[in-house]
């Protein structure tokens, strides 16, 4: 499908495309890597102004220091 453009000149668009990997299982263009870390949002905190997604990225490099 044609990308519908977005109001700072760039574009989203579906994925149409599927293939199959190397070990034969079907994947679909753009859909990404699983994280290294999981965390879970919560709108309402993020309202709040409470990010767990930039917590725990800062409590991931306090540890490596």
């Amino acid at each position: 499908t044609a990308p519908r453009r977005l109001m700072d000149g760039g574009g989203v668009a579906t994925p149409v495309s599927r293939f199959r990997n190397m070990a034969g299982a079907w994947e679909i263009e753009n859909e990404g890597v699983v994280p290294d870390i999981l965390v879970d949002d919560h709108p309402d905190k993020l309202r709040e102004g409470i990010d767990a997604q930039l917590n725990e990225a800062i409590e991931v490099i306090i540890k490596e220091k």
